[in-house]
């Protein structure tokens, strides 16, 4: 049966077959032509690029996200800490202006006493 032209490209090559005197001698299969055509490669050449490309940016771009992810992990732990610190040291400060603890380091360290109201407006003649 002889092969149609649509399966012609994919059909083996024939071989001649020549009898002489006894001896068997195969001819070399006719060279088929290419199965792809230069534009062919082309193409197929220029999608593994642009393929491998969109790859690459896609590699970087998840490399971007990963050092912005661990950039923002890093900031919210500052954050943290600094708002730790701060509520700590709101904490001293609260403790630190309480009028009763002014007025006792007032009259047991520094060993002042209460004005009487005589001194003050006595000093505040200026006799």
């Amino acid at each position: 049966m002889p092969a149609s032209s649509s399966n012609a490209a994919w059909a083996a090559p024939q071989r001649e077959v020549h009898r002489d005197q006894g001896h068997v001698a195969v001819a070399a299969p006719k060279p088929r032509k290419d199965r792809f055509t230069r534009y062919d490669r082309i193409s197929i050449f220029a999608c593994i690029v642009i393929s491998t490309a969109i790859l690459w940016f896609i590699a970087m771009q998840s490399a971007q996200i990963d050092r912005i992810n661990y950039h923002i992990s890093s900031l919210q732990q500052q954050t943290r800490q600094v708002e730790a610190e701060n509520a700590a040291l709101t904490k001293d400060v609260d403790e630190l202006k309480r009028p009763a603890r002014i007025l006792s380091i007032a009259l047991n360290q520094l060993h002042m006493k209460y004005a009487d109201p005589v001194q003050i407006s006595g000093t505040a003649g200026g006799n």
